[in-house]
């Protein structure tokens, strides 16, 4: 059973790390009114993933400890910076990321460009803090003793 749980850890980290890591550079890639609304609608899509692997993340990783796996200092510290992710996600970038989504239904024409690079030079400091922290939590990860 700890074999199962660490699997799917281990996967569901790979797949929300691994589409966190694509966000700033989906999102700086367009050139045009008709990409930008590919990249944010697919964005938007990657976001509730990654909402959903955090569960998971933090549901296996309980399920490793409960399991047997020793409850080491690391351990609280990997939660501190998740749970530092879950309120940069959930507040310090939200009202940034709501104003790029709002765009899809305002925004058209001529200046939608320009408006979606403004309001991406908002949103994207937020993207790379998060980022930097996750980092983190993989380092910490695989640097554990």
């Amino acid at each position: 059973m700890y074999s199962i749980v660490v699997i799917i850890h281990v996967s569901t980290a790979l797949i929300g790390f691994g589409q966190t890591f694509l966000f700033p550079f989906l999102l700086q890639f367009p050139r045009s009114e008709e990409g930008a609304r590919t990249v944010l609608g697919l964005i938007g899509g990657m976001g509730t993933l990654a909402k959903c692997s955090d569960f998971i993340l933090l549901g296996s990783g309980m399920g490793m400890v409960i399991l047997g796996y020793p409850f080491e200092p690391w351990i609280i510290a990997s939660l501190l910076l998740f749970f530092i992710i879950c309120f940069s996600s959930a507040v310090l970038s939200r009202k940034a990321a709501l104003s790029l989504w709002e765009m899809l239904n305002q925004e058209s024409g001529p200046y939608f460009m320009e408006e979606y690079r403004k309001r991406m030079a908002l949103f994207i400091p937020k993207v790379w803090f998060t980022q930097a922290i996750n980092t983190a939590i993989i380092l910490l990860m695989i640097l554990k003793p």
